[in-house]
């Protein structure tokens, strides 16, 4: 007799195991709206993207899955998470400049329009990665005997890196090398000359985010080449920017 109810038991408990194990592939049709898109794994690991709910019914959920067909009974599967984006960012800033080395020209004041875009390499990217970052700004440099003006184009990397546990505080650190058009005036003749060169900057500051938005205010650096008269000019930059991720 205790030998037939151990059986029994064995037999039950065999019986409970196999209507358990499937249930973890099992959705939630409760946290499914219909008309919405999800991405689904299979039993047999087999991901169905872009599939769409459209009902649950009689205990079973149907979705249209693309290239597949409309209404299909799809059963023993879970829920992917949705894919998170690339991060990216735009801003746009102010910097206000001053020539540190260039006496034989003059400078004495400059300023500095731009605009910066960054995406990072790839989905989720840990902060410590930099992120790719194109720049596009205008600058002036201005004094007694000369005036140097023009479009930059430059690219490089970008750090935001969270300042302890808040997301709200980042240093920011960016590197950028490229190309300046720049016009040179010369004040005492009153001639203009075109002039192309390499430059080179470099951007250490501070970032504090709101939701989508951050406010920065970085120490910038260029680097401007010319054979004859090379220019280094530093400031302060003011930006304002738009984050794609919430924070």
């Amino acid at each position: 007799m205790a030998t037939r109810v151990y059986t029994l038991s064995a037999r039950a408990a065999c019986i409970i195991l196999l209507l358990i194990a499937p249930l973890p592939l099992i959705a939630e049709t409760g946290n499914l709206h219909a008309g919405e898109k999800y991405d689904l794994e299979l039993e047999n690991g087999s991901v169905l993207k872009g599939a769409l709910f459209r009902e649950n019914k009689a205990g079973a959920d149907y979705f249209d899955v693309p290239g597949l067909g409309e209404k299909l009974k799809i059963q023993n599967y879970r829920v992917l998470p949705p894919a998170r984006p690339r991060a990216w960012h735009v801003s746009t800033s102010f910097a206000a400049l001053a020539p540190l080395d260039q006496p034989a020209l003059g400078f004495n004041a400059g300023l500095q329009f731009g605009v910066v875009g960054a995406i990072s390499l790839w989905p989720a990217a840990p902060s410590l990665f930099p992120q790719v970052a194109a720049r596009a700004a205008f600058l002036r440099l201005s004094g007694d005997k000369a005036i140097l003006s023009g479009p930059e184009f430059s690219a490089g990397p970008l750090w935001h890196l969270p300042l302890g546990s808040s997301k709200n505080h980042n240093l920011r650190a960016a590197l950028f090398a490229g190309t300046g058009f720049y016009e040179l005036l010369n004040r005492n003749i009153e001639r203009k000359y075109s002039q192309t060169t390499f430059i080179a900057t470099a951007e250490l500051g501070y970032v504090y985010r709101s939701g989508h938005w951050g406010y920065a205010a970085s120490y910038t650096h260029t680097y401007f080449y010319d054979t004859n008269f090379p220019v280094h000019a530093g400031g302060i930059a003011l930006a304002i920017t738009y984050f794609n991720e919430d924070l």
